[in-house]
């Protein structure tokens, strides 16, 4: 991204442009860059990652060793999950991004999309869909954003599947974990899926509103206000409830309430927002 007059910063590199200003990609991986979609992350939906998904599959079955995702890092998280399920590959697929513009001083882009490349060359089997930012490499499954601007605004519960330093890749045996493969929903309306966090005095009115599922942000480990404890049990005879942490860490205690009706629990491996 490049800044504008006016003081923002619009999206102003495009494929093909990506990877000539990286020093030293092209000495150990032949690039082709792809234009896919040009828009902010945050105007991305799911059925631009149904079809990113069919463009990823596309390029392997033509024989690409991996591919890497370039995109913005506000929903980066969330399309990253999304892809981890929906395909069936042992090929890297790395999703990266920038939290610095390209015209800032120490923009991140070209490092990030570096480690991004040479992780996908590797041919490496991340056990799915892995995020490269800062160096590091993260699950899919697992990472969320943790940091409005800073570099290092990525990160997981337990912490990386490895690190890319030197034009090395070293990933620990977490990686050869695999995600459930769900099959592709069908093409039409998206579903209607609020995520709702708690609050201190919370008066519930978020978890009446029409919808086709719930994601509610419980207080600590899937606490909630005495007042609301029959609405939420009543919900979850509605429609499927899942319950996670306002705290983005550590797992939602399972007996706490003893609902009836169609919900799961979300534990520590994944923030709300991909779960949606």
């Amino acid at each position: 991204m490049a800044s504008a007059t006016s003081g923002g910063a619009p999206a102003q590199l495009h494929a093909g442009k990506l990877a000539t200003p990286v020093p030293g990609l092209a000495a150990f991986a032949n690039v082709a860059e792809i234009a896919f979609r040009q828009v902010a992350s945050t105007s991305l939906t799911i059925e631009d990652i149904y079809q990113l998904a069919d463009a990823i599959d596309a390029e392997l079955d033509a024989g690409a060793t991996g591919v890497v995702v370039a995109q913005g890092t506000d929903t980066l998280e969330e399309s990253a999950y999304l892809l981890d399920l929906l395909l069936h590959r042992t090929a890297p697929v790395v999703v990266t991004g920038a939290m610095r513009t390209a015209s800032a001083v120490g923009s991140d882009g070209p490092a990030n999309l570096l480690d991004a490349v040479t992780l996908a060359a590797s041919g490496m089997d991340c056990g799915g869909v892995s995020v490269v930012m800062a160096g590091e490499i993260h699950a899919a499954r697992r990472v969320s954003k943790v940091h409005s601007f800073l570099p290092a605004a990525f990160a997981s519960p337990r912490g990386p599947l490895g690190v890319i330093s030197e034009g090395r890749v070293g990933l620990d045996t977490r990686a050869a974990a695999s995600s459930p493969v769900i099959e592709r929903l069908p093409r039409g309306p998206i579903p209607s899926v609020p995520i709702v966090t708690l609050g201190l005095g919370d008066d519930g009115v978020l978890l009446r509103a029409a919808a086709d599922a719930v994601i509610i942000e419980m207080f600590g480990a899937g606490h909630a206000p005495a007042w609301l404890v029959n609405e939420i049990e009543t919900l979850a005879r509605e429609v499927p409830l899942i319950m996670t942490s306002r705290t983005r860490n550590g797992l939602v205690l399972r007996e706490t309430y003893g609902y009836q009706g169609p919900r799961s629990i979300c534990g520590p491996e994944v923030s709300s927002r991909p779960v949606r």
